[in-house]
Parts: structure tokens; C-alpha cells; sequence
């Protein structure tokens, strides 16, 4: 688990499955900062984080592919910013739950149903 714990937070990528949560008031971890292209499988927050929200913003040049259901049984996920490079929900279980999406000019985010059409990638505020 990594815990944002109320402190907004800048890493270079997160790879593999496990949760990123936070346990304190709403903060944003900044994920890309080493413009490298990378494979999350967890999950966002949790269901026992009510009343805390977490923002993610996606920095950085990289491709940050997410191929699990991220959002599910998650409560109070805020936005999810795009801010560069690209995030990119892929595979049959790629989605999340985040409250809004933001993506200015520089920014992609990516919904793949190449493989696996899978309806409600965005799936909508604090639903699994």
C-alpha cells in the first residue's frame, strides 16, 4: 500500500498490483515524473478511506496503462488529470471510478477496447 497520508505527492511511476490510497484530507499524487511508460494493476484507494479523497494526476511523457478494475469498491476517488503523457485503460478489466476526468491539450487518455469491449470504462463517482 502506499498512503498518500494528506501530503500531495510526485513519483516517477508505479508498477504492479497494491493499493494507492489516502488516509488524509483530499491530496493529489502526481504519478510520471520519470516520463517512463509503466503497468498499474491495483487498485485506487479503498473502501475504508470515506472521507478521504484522492486525486491522481498523470505527469510526465510516459504511458501509465492501467489494466485492472482500479476503481472498484472504491469510495471517494476525486479527478483524475491528464495532464501529459498518456493514461491509458486497457485489457478486459482496465477502468476506474474517479469523480471527473480532466484532460487539457497535452494530455491523452486513452479507453482501449481493441481487444475486449468493455462497456463503462469511466464508470462513474464512488461506483464498483
Amino acid at each position: 500500500m502506499f498512503d498518500l497520508n494528506a501530503q500531495n505527492t510526485a513519483i516517477g511511476s508505479v508498477i504492479g498490483t497494491g493499493l494507492l490510497a489516502n488516509r488524509g484530507t483530499a491530496n493529489t499524487l502526481r504519478i510520471g515524473y520519470d516520463n517512463t511508460d509503466f503497468t498499474f494493476s491495483g487498485l485506487f484507494a479503498s473502501s475504508s478511506q470515506i472521507g478521504a479523497t484522492l486525486n491522481i494526476e498523470k505527469i510526465g511523457t510516459g504511458i501509465m496503462t492501467v489494466d485492472s478494475a482500479s476503481g472498484t469498491g472504491s469510495y471517494n476517488l476525486g479527478n483524475l488529470t491528464v495532464s501529459q503523457g498518456t493514461f491509458w485503460l486497457s485489457d478486459v478489466a482496465g477502468s476506474a471510478a474517479f469523480a471527473s476526468y480532466i484532460v487539457p491539450a497535452g494530455g491523452v487518455l486513452l479507453l482501449d477496447n481493441s481487444t475486449t469491449n468493455l462497456n463503462n470504462r469511466l464508470g462513474g463517482p464512488n461506483r464498483s
